[in-house]
């Protein structure tokens, strides 16, 4: 278990990295590209002011924060308002910013990341509309936030033993039968067993 948790840890970290480098990349060569695409159409190039749309994912906030840092005019949107990142984002996010981030931190990454394929499909199935992944790392933060590490790794034991991923979860007090209103509105309703055992509390 202690083996996995570094490990996770040490695959976000060289993770982060690589994103830091591609952000350096991109902050590098982005003023040549927007020139040669200026260049190349004559509408354009009668224009006093460009707008420039970058599709990008919502942790790398470090680069709108640099492209403002330049004196670019920067306007960031997201699918969702309030952003909640996933665990396994923030996690990202507190590499890329060298925060401390904290082994419940990593194992709730870790659990997100195994079953996130399984769990997104199983969700979009009770609520009968496919989910997009932002909203999908809300709500599965919502539903893996209420864990602490021996819930984590009784629902690991659990699924290990054969049983499915919507019996596991339930084992540790999680029903998704419950999440049947649209996304968003009540949060995720958790039935736990009165003899649950808690581990320490989240972040």
């Amino acid at each position: 278990e202690g083996y996995g948790v570094q490990w996770y840890r040490e695959y976000l970290k060289k993770y982060a990295q690589l994103q830091k480098k591609r952000e350096g990349l991109i902050l590098k060569t982005l003023k040549k590209k927007i020139r040669l695409a200026i260049e190349a159409n004559e509408p354009l190039r009668h224009k006093s002011e460009v707008n420039v749309l970058v599709q990008i994912g919502s942790v790398h906030t470090g680069l709108s924060h640099a492209l403002k840092k330049g004196g670019a005019e920067v306007k960031s949107e997201y699918e969702t308002y309030p952003l909640i990142w996933g665990f396994k984002s923030e996690a990202i996010r507190r590499f890329l910013f060298d925060k401390e981030v904290s082994d419940e931190l990593i194992a709730r990454a870790l659990l997100e990341d195994v079953v996130s394929t399984a769990l997104r499909e199983r969700i979009s199935q009770i609520i009968g509309q496919p989910i997009s992944w932002t909203r999908f790392e809300d709500l599965s933060r919502k539903i893996l936030k209420s864990m602490g590490v021996a819930e984590i790794n009784r629902l690991i034991e659990t699924m290990r033993g054969g049983s499915s991923l919507e019996d596991g979860l339930r084992s540790v007090g999680v029903d998704l039968q419950l999440i049947r209103s649209p996304i968003g509105k009540p949060p995720v309703r958790l039935v736990r067993p009165p003899s649950a055992e808690r581990g320490p509390p989240g972040r």
